[in-house]
């Protein structure tokens, strides 16, 4: 009967196009709302046709909306349909110069209907089973065609909104009972759709902050407001090292740099999250064999969590930033890499080192490398040149040579295993390479100020001063001298 409806329409239009100058086509507003209409028909008959009394009758010993067959071609194209048909109604307005005052015939349609709340109600209970990937497929395409501000409409935002939650708590329920099997997994193609909407709806909030309240909603305490677009993303930023979870970061990076966005999660268990995850990923990384990184997926993966630390330390505003440093520097150096370079087992720690070369060559960002230098060589350099005139050096001086971590790595290079040397030296090689001055101050200014050097004045002005310092100088130069 379905195929029968479709054939009937089909012909209609085809006797229409062939019947000349009718009205229709003398009014092209007119038929493209006919076409949307008939499309838009097509797709709830279809699904009022699973519950009608002859389906039942026909199935009557099973529940029709989880063993219909979902005839997805089909569906899926009168869906399309829509969108192709409301994008060719914007370029056509587009198109005339003065559009000012025209009414756009099938997006009022649209809105008016409530396209959308019909659509996302069906997809958020996912029966038959396949409407949740189609409906996250459809608001996908429709926000990326259509260009006008449809997310300021109520008809628009709410049902998204519903719908956006049920599939957060679907990804949610699978992170804490992998055991369950909704319609939504990380890693399946319906998730992977499901991220690409929320990053294109993230993108929509980039370029216009005031939708930010359009996704907020209350807690499940009441006490706080809710950013629902970071909540769905979280499981993937957090969790996911794949194309999903690449995604999901690069999303996050944008909208860490609105200020109100920054706001909220100041407040939130993002940062805290995040990090914890990252010390989980440098916990399981395999065994170093040999001066190199294994080329494992873990490692890659890491790495990669890693530079994504660098960068949102730079894109993110001061407060946001900040906390997300702090946290790294406690949990994440301070409590999980410190004890992997300094315990006692030989192979352990070459491994630890070799990854801890790995995380400063990806620390660029100011604050992050700042931060690193420090947790590596201590906080004191004020020692210098000059550092004799001034009162505080000798208790800086004491304090950088006396830093645990600093001395150890130190120490390290005149270690009989070769392996532990000169991995040893990459790190202070990874180090110095990124030109910082704390770094520089502390293993190149400190050192020159500890040989009790004459000031530059008088040891280019004597001759006897720079020969002693520089005997093997002064000798080459002796032809000089006369």
């Amino acid at each position: 009967m379905q195929r029968l409806l479709q054939f009937a329409s089909s012909a209609l239009e085809a006797v229409t196009d062939a019947l000349g100058p009718t009205r229709s086509q003398a009014n092209p507003r007119r038929k493209a709302l006919l076409k949307f209409k008939r499309n838009w028909d097509a797709v709830t008959k279809f699904y009022d046709g699973l519950i009608s009394p002859s389906f039942r009758s026909r199935n009557n010993s099973v529940d029709p909306l989880d063993n219909a067959c979902l005839e997805t071609g089909q569906v899926e194209d009168h869906l399309m349909g829509l969108i192709t048909i409301l994008q060719q109604e914007e370029q056509r307005n587009n198109s005339i110069s003065d559009s000012a005052g025209m009414v756009d015939s099938c997006l009022e349609y649209f809105l008016e209907d409530r396209v959308l709340d019909k659509l996302c109600a069906l997809g958020s209970v996912n029966r038959p089973p396949g409407t949740m990937k189609l409906v996250l497929s459809f608001l996908v395409r429709l926000f990326e065609s259509v260009h006008q501000p449809l997310l300021p409409q109520m008809s628009v935002h709410q049902p998204v909104f519903q719908l956006i939650r049920v599939c957060a708590e679907m990804v949610g329920s699978v992170t804490q009972e992998p055991t369950s099997s909704p319609a939504l997994r990380m890693g399946d193609p319906a998730c992977s759709i499901f991220v690409q909407l929320l990053c294109v709806l993230c993108k929509k909030l980039v370029e216009n902050p005031d939708l930010l309240d359009f996704f907020q909603g209350d807690t499940s305490g009441g006490e706080s407001r809710e950013f629902l677009l970071f909540t769905a993303l979280l499981p993937f930023i957090r969790d996911s090292n794949d194309s999903d979870g690449d995604l999901a970061r690069n999303t996050l990076l944008q909208l860490v740099q609105i200020p109100r966005v920054c706001a909220l999660f100041v407040h939130s268990p993002l940062c805290r999250e995040l990090v914890h995850s990252l010390c989980s990923q440098f916990r399981s990384l395999p065994v170093c064999v040999g001066p190199q990184l294994p080329k494992a997926e873990s490692v890659r993966a890491f790495l990669n969590r890693v530079r994504f630390f660098n960068s949102f330390s730079r894109l993110a505003r001061d407060c946001l930033a900040e906390q997300m440093v702090n946290l790294l520097v406690i949990d994440f150096f301070e409590g999980v890499v410190k004890p992997a370079v300094v315990q006692t087992n030989e192979q352990s720690v070459v491994s630890a080192t070799l990854y801890l070369r790995s995380i400063v060559e990806c620390c660029t960002a100011p604050l992050l490398l700042h931060e690193c230098s420090v947790f590596l060589l201590g906080r004191a350099s004020s020692c210098g040149p000059n550092s004799h005139a001034d009162p505080n050096a000798a208790a800086d001086s004491v304090a950088i040579h006396s830093h645990p971590l600093r001395a150890t790595l130190i120490a390290r290079i005149n270690s009989l295993n070769e392996e532990l040397s000169v991995a040893t030296l990459h790190v202070f090689d990874a180090l110095l390479s990124h030109q910082q001055e704390h770094a520089f101050r502390n293993l190149v200014l400190c050192r020159l100020a500890s040989l009790s050097l004459p000031s530059p004045q008088d040891m280019f002005l004597d001759p006897i001063v720079f020969r002693t310092h520089f005997p093997s100088v002064a000798t080459d130069s002796a032809g000089f001298d006369s």
